[in-house]
């Protein structure tokens, strides 16, 4: 054994270990507190060994290691008096020792954590990590400190890293980034004796210690400042962050990765819910896991029996105020009688492998719906969601090209649309089917732009013709200045490279009378109309078309 420690202390006590880890073959460095994290960092050191007491307080020091990037992943032991080695144990160690223990188990004990990190490091990131952080929460657990564990998860983490390494950006660049700005900012507000560290990429754990007074408020805050924008390749890029927090009960006997479980359940509400703030984990929640078994199973019963229903959304031409199209949205009733939220069960068809099934059902459908409303002298678009999945099977267009021929809808009648995540996961190989799709005549849209990492310049090297404006920078407009201007950007941007803005979410007048100063292509949303039965849906256009949208008597009631 030869690795590099660092001793943070002065005085014999240090001068006298120094020595005797030497004659065991173990070289050391030797600093101050104050010089000690900047040491570790110039030498990238791999392990950090402190000596609790006078000169070095080993709590605070081991706090800001945990705090600094590129110090993530060193060793850290500490050698304290007998007295103080269950706070410094509850303070994150990766070990901590007595220091009348001998130099002998010292070194043991810091070859074993060094042995520890290179199994952690050697491994997959995604089992290190969740065997890393259950060790650090286990240890806490067993000292009594633990008060909850809060789990930060990234949406679509994979899809946005994929599309920066098509962009030239290192493949574990966001990765790096997101850990060094969530240290960054979340160190400030999370109170001493707590940690942080990466699960893996979508998921990022969170252990607090006890008797928090606000807990709630704290755990809403850390998800804000979560969600603050990333800058990465000269780009802001905003992850979609969902929270889930598990507070330990007194008494309760529980594991670590069973509390880490929880509040992966309470993230997965979080996210299905689309909660705004940090769900808690409560019992319900494991007969959730259960139910969603048996919804898995029904949902098989439902690709097989077609119980699935479409309802259409409109979509107004802001110009005119006339409805071009329709957007169909997947609507599913369990056989007994309930129904079931979209985020609920395509979560759940995902998971179960059925959503290229559903997804091929609802294009048929949507199809034989347009061309019957096409005998009816309705002559409206179809737009139907695909996958990335669905776009990767060199089959797919196949399957669009024999649904449009047996339902005798044109190619123009049809739109596909493709989350931005999605399209950009692999745009190299998304360009030849998508390109394909177009010159059958179908419009190509990407939808929820701008939640992700495209721009325009990326789009315009796609067979993309039009992008969809997602709600969340609909929803405060007008709103401030920046809200405003990131609208007018993508709309400008968007007339110069000849694509289409849809907005979607308007609901309300002043959204509506906003866009069409700004020259918005088509909007949709409660306020043009809500989706409708695919029987209702005739009645709905003609009420639009027959008061043309009243856009011009909305714009003199504002």
């Amino acid at each position: 054994m030869s690795q590099l420690v660092l001793i943070s202390n002065t005085g014999s006590a240090r001068d006298a270990l120094v020595d005797a880890l030497k004659d065991n073959g173990v070289h050391c460095l030797c600093a101050s507190q104050e010089q000690a994290v900047q040491l570790a960092c110039s030498t990238q050191t791999t392990c950090v060994v402190l000596l609790d007491g006078d000169g070095c307080d080993a709590a605070a020091l081991l706090q800001h290691i945990r705090s600094t990037q590129v110090l993530a992943h060193t060793v850290v032991v500490v050698i304290a008096a007998a007295d103080t080695l269950a706070a410094r144990t509850a303070a994150g160690a990766d070990a901590v020792i007595a220091d009348n223990a001998g130099v002998e188990k010292i070194r043991a004990v810091i070859e074993s954590a060094l042995v520890r990190r290179e199994q952690w490091l050697g491994t997959q990131h995604h089992e290190s990590g969740k065997s890393f952080a259950a060790r650090h929460v286990q240890s806490a657990l067993e000292q009594g400190q633990l008060g909850s564990v809060l789990l930060l998860r990234f949406d679509h983490f994979t899809n946005v890293s994929t599309a920066l390494n098509s962009l030239g950006v290192a493949s574990d660049a966001l990765q790096v980034e997101v850990e060094r700005s969530l240290h960054a900012r979340l160190t400030p507000l999370l109170p001493t004796g707590s940690w942080m560290t990466y699960m893996d990429e979508e998921n990022f754990l969170i252990a607090l210690p006890r008797n928090i007074v606000g807990l709630e408020t704290l755990a809403d805050t850390v998800v804000q400042a979560a969600r603050m924008p990333l800058f990465l390749a000269q780009r802001e890029i905003r992850l979609r962050t969902h929270a889930g927090l598990c507070v330990v009960v007194s008494g309760e006997k529980v594991d670590a990765r069973t509390l880490i479980g929880r509040a992966e359940m309470a993230a997965d509400q979080a996210r299905s819910g689309a909660h705004s703030a940090a769900a808690h984990w409560l019992a319900s929640m494991s007969s959730q896991v259960l139910n969603d078994l048996q919804l898995a199973s029904a949902l098989q019963h439902a690709v097989e029996h077609s119980e699935f229903q479409l309802l259409f959304q409109p979509q107004i031409n802001m110009n005119r105020g006339d409805v071009y199209g329709a957007e169909a949205l997947i609507r599913w009733t369990s056989p007994v009688g309930v129904s079931i939220a979209p985020g609920r069960f395509v979560v759940v068809a995902q998971e179960c492998g059925v959503m290229d099934q559903i997804t091929l059902w609802s294009l048929r459908e949507a199809c034989r719906q347009c061309a019957a409303w096409e005998q009816l002298g309705l002559h409206i678009r179809v737009a139907v969601n695909i996958t990335a999945n669905q776009l990767a099977n060199p089959r797919f267009v196949d399957t669009v090209r024999g649904v449009l021929n047996e339902s005798g809808v044109s190619g123009a009648q049809l739109a596909v649309e493709i989350s931005e995540a999605a399209i950009l996961s692999n745009p190299q190989a998304f360009s030849a089917p998508l390109t394909t799709l177009r010159n059958l005549g179908a419009t190509v849209c990407v939808d929820d732009f701008g939640v992700g990492v495209a721009t325009l310049a990326n789009m315009k090297a796609l067979p993309v013709s039009e992008l969809k404006i997602d709600r969340s920078f609909i929803r405060p407009l007008p709103g401030a200045a920046p809200d405003r201007m990131m609208v007018q950007t993508m709309l400008a941007l968007s007339k110069q490279l000849n694509m289409r803005m849809v907005a979607v979410g308007v609901e309300n007048v002043t959204q509506w009378a906003w866009l069409k100063e700004q020259a918005c292509d088509s909007a949709q949303g409660w306020l043009i109309g809500k989706a409708v039965a695919a029987n209702e849906f005739p009645a709905l256009v003609g009420e639009i078309r027959q008061n043309k949208f009243a856009a011009a008597s909305w714009r003199t009631t504002l």
